[in-house]
């Protein structure tokens, strides 16, 4: 979990003045993300090849559709 006062550090880093309700948001924000970061870091990747291209995707698109 995040605090306020960390996610005010972390704005202020990025340069941006947070009033004490976006420093609250941005506590319950960033605490949600770093939650899902570590779901993600969890997920056994072993057999993975490291060398799939995510790429490779927009040769099966329809010319003028990839994003």
């Amino acid at each position: 979990m995040i605090t306020p006062d960390e996610a005010a550090r972390v704005a202020a880093l990025a340069k941006l003045e947070l009033t004490d309700a976006q420093r609250q948001r941005a506590a319950r924000e960033l605490g949600a993300i770093l939650q899902f970061v570590e779901q993600i870091a969890a997920v056994d990747t072993a057999g993975v090849d490291m060398q799939v291209e995510a790429g490779v995707v927009h040769r099966f698109l329809p010319a003028g559709k990839f994003p």
